[in-house]
């Protein structure tokens, strides 16, 4: 008897069962995405809970599979270092107009990135870095002369970039680099500089070439010094008793040969006999 109730009340609730379930079912697909959370590699959520206080500052999620109620946030922000390309209209401290083409590298602070959501949110590149580095740029670009601006980029990086992370380290952002791509003067301005430094280059092409030939001008003259010094120091050696000696040495050694020769006897005191060899070869 009481198993018969117990069947007959299945029965009636069969329905209702097979409604619950499928409404069940149908709102876990709905809210699939909002219970279900993935974070994938590089990645990491900051937890926002409807009745439980909000922004969860305290806890990172980190990669993988998380379960949250339907009614909670879960913000997924990219933790890697990131690259921002921006081109900014400045001016010189001649109030000559300028575009920097640049580059940003940042991140955000993986442990801070509770606070970071809650005073910040995901749109913190363009609420605090852009910005920030916008303005020390103007800054920075605004202490240069026109042609400063040109050719010393990697000063206003350094300045730029020390000063950039000191100003958004304290809202929980890093910047890792800044580089400058591209320095655009207005181009009347840009032919004048690259004039300038052309005539710059040769004026010193023209130095070195001017150097390079008063030193060989001046090792000719050394060279030529010695030359005239060495005849000098031979002039001084070769004596008159030192001809005559070496005219009889020669003498001697023609009247030893057995060849038939003409004798011709010089003239003067001192003339030493010529002596021809007469066989024709």
């Amino acid at each position: 008897m009481i198993s018969e109730k117990i069947e007959t009340g299945i029965m009636r609730a069969r329905p209702y069962l097979v409604v619950f379930w499928l409404t069940l079912t149908f709102v876990v697909a709905l809210l699939w995405q909002n219970i279900f959370i993935s974070i994938k590699p590089g990645e990491a959520g900051v937890l926002w809970q409807r009745f439980r206080g909000g922004t969860v500052i305290d806890t990172v999620f980190g990669e993988g599979f998380h379960v949250i109620f339907p009614w909670d946030r879960m913000a997924i922000y990219d933790v890697r270092i990131q690259s921002e390309d921006k081109e900014i209209s400045v001016l010189t401290k001649n109030g000559l107009r300028v575009r920097i083409k640049l580059t940003i590298r940042y991140h955000p602070q993986y442990d801070m990135l509770g606070i970071l959501h809650q005073q910040v949110g995901t749109n913190y590149l363009n609420r605090i870095v852009i910005p920030e580095v916008e303005s020390l740029l103007r800054t920075t670009a605004g202490s240069y002369e026109n042609h400063d601006v040109y050719t010393i980029q990697s000063m206003i990086v350094s300045k730029m970039l020390n000063q950039a992370a000191n100003e958004v380290a304290y809202r929980f952002v890093r910047i890792d680099d800044i580089m400058i791509r591209e320095v655009v003067l207005p181009t009347h301005i840009q032919e004048a500089i690259e004039l300038k430094i052309e005539q710059e280059e040769l004026s010193l092409a023209y130095v070195y070439k001017l150097e390079r030939e008063t030193q060989e001008a001046e090792r000719r003259r050394i060279e030529a010094e010695g030359l005239k010094a060495a005849n000098a120091i031979l002039t001084a050696s070769i004596t008159k008793d030192l001809l005559t000696w070496r005219g009889i040495d020669a003498t001697r050694d023609l009247a030893a040969s057995t060849n038939s020769k003409i004798v011709v006897i010089g003239s003067g005191k001192g003339g030493m006999p010529l002596i021809l060899n007469t066989e024709t070869p």
